[in-house]
């Protein structure tokens, strides 16, 4: 319903738009994927008491948000798909960093 509503009106409503307005229209439901992805990596992590287990879980979260922002594409700005690798490559590499000094 979301993406009929967006695709026939032109936008959806402002209570939503801010979070899917800058995907490609068929990846609308992206936001969620991302979300999931912080929250995972902002408050799961924190339920992990082992530190290195915590930095390794990071890494295969991270990992595996990469292929699949690589798969998808998502953004309507290669240029934000181009960001959003290059951010979740920073956050691998910090945490790889950390692992090697533990």
């Amino acid at each position: 319903p979301v993406i009929k509503a967006r695709t026939k009106r032109g936008g959806v409503s402002p209570l939503i738009d801010f979070m899917i307005s800058k995907f490609k229209p068929r990846y609308w439901w992206f936001f969620l994927v991302e979300t999931t992805r912080r929250l995972i990596c902002t408050s799961f992590l924190l339920v992990i008491p082992d530190p290195q287990a915590m930095l390794i879980f990071a890494i295969v979260i991270n990992v595996l948000a990469m292929s699949v922002y690589d798969h998808f594409h998502p953004f309507l700005s290669e240029t934000s798909n181009l960001i959003q690798m290059m951010c979740n490559w920073s956050i691998v590499l910090a945490a790889v960093v950390l692992l090697v000094m533990e």
